[in-house]
């Protein structure tokens, strides 16, 4: 059963529901930042959770390894216009576009998922 990723909830009918569905639910609730193809905006490609620490430069680079873009891209904040630079300003929380003269495509390469760990060790 497909989530509805453009408003981000869960679908009503849950006795289909698929367990990877639950953890993509679980794992995109706590993001801030979310990014979407700007020639399909209702879709959302992916968030990022922004805990003061991503900076716009950051978020590019992310990006770039993310997805896969054959032309060069232009990223803008939805509510603002404000276009993404590769400055150092601390990423808003918000929906951005990203805008592209080719298709946008996922990076299928292996990959490991980064944990977050909220173990405290004293040093």
């Amino acid at each position: 059963m497909p989530i509805d990723r453009s408003r981000g909830i869960i679908p009503n009918t849950i006795h289909s529901f698929d367990a990877s569905h639950l953890i993509e639910i679980i794992n995109s609730f706590w993001h801030n930042v979310y990014f979407h193809d700007a020639s399909a905006p209702a879709i959302r490609l992916g968030g990022l959770i922004q805990n003061g620490s991503v900076t716009e430069a950051n978020f590019l680079h992310m990006l770039g390894i993310l997805m896969v873009f054959d032309t060069p891209i232009r990223v803008r904040e939805r509510s603002s216009c404000h276009v993404v630079s590769t400055a150092n300003y601390r990423v808003e929380l918000g929906e951005y576009d990203i805008f592209c003269g080719s298709p946008i495509r996922a990076n299928d390469e292996p990959w490991v998922k980064r944990l977050i760990s909220f173990n405290v060790m004293a040093r």
